[in-house]
């Protein structure tokens, strides 16, 4: 279960991305910010929420990405399995781990 300050850092996400349903193809910006997920699982931060539901978002719009940042994405992807995907247990991780797992 998302503690509270979770749930906040979720909604701030999705705010971000927007909330009306329209398409928010990626940008350079999100996919650098999805890369910083590297620097946050190390230390347990939990800025890494906002990394799982930008990634959600991404493949949402998968098809619609270039291919160097679905190479880039796919790298990051890899490492988080490889190295941290038992790390947390709640249940927007483990939709979000299914689903990179899902892509490689």
């Amino acid at each position: 279960m998302l503690k509270q300050h979770e749930k906040q850092r979720v909604e701030n996400c999705t705010n971000i991305w927007g909330s009306t349903g329209e398409k928010m193809y990626a940008t350079e910006s999100i996919v650098q910010q999805y890369e910083d997920i590297l620097d946050y699982l190390p230390l347990r931060d939990d800025a890494h929420g906002f990394e799982v539901v930008s990634r959600l978002k991404i493949e949402e719009e998968w098809e619609a990405l270039s291919e160097q940042y679905k190479q880039r994405i796919l790298a990051v992807d890899k490492t988080v399995v490889e190295k941290y995907a038992e790390s947390f247990s709640y249940p927007l991780w483990k939709e979000y781990i299914a689903t990179i797992k899902a892509r490689l």
